[in-house]
């Protein structure tokens, strides 16, 4: 946890990525939680791209991590 909170791993594309996987779970979750309520308007056709993002920047952050883990 304590990695996680250090400024040095949230900077360039590393950080970006983190950013935008957090901000496309939330909105995942915010069309999910309407749509299950039966807000007008929200369907699940609107998670499909933001759910594609994150998935998109997930990938780049396990490519990350493991070809860090990989470094001598």
């Amino acid at each position: 946890m304590k990695e996680l909170l250090e400024r040095k791993t949230w900077s360039g594309a590393l950080g970006v990525a983190r950013i935008v996987a957090i901000l496309s779970a939330i909105w995942v979750m915010v069309v999910s939680v309407a749509s299950l309520i039966g807000v007008t308007g929200y369907s699940p056709a609107k998670a499909d791209v933001p759910m594609a993002i994150m998935l998109a920047s997930l990938a780049f952050l396990a490519g990350y991590q493991m070809g860090q883990s990989r470094r001598p």
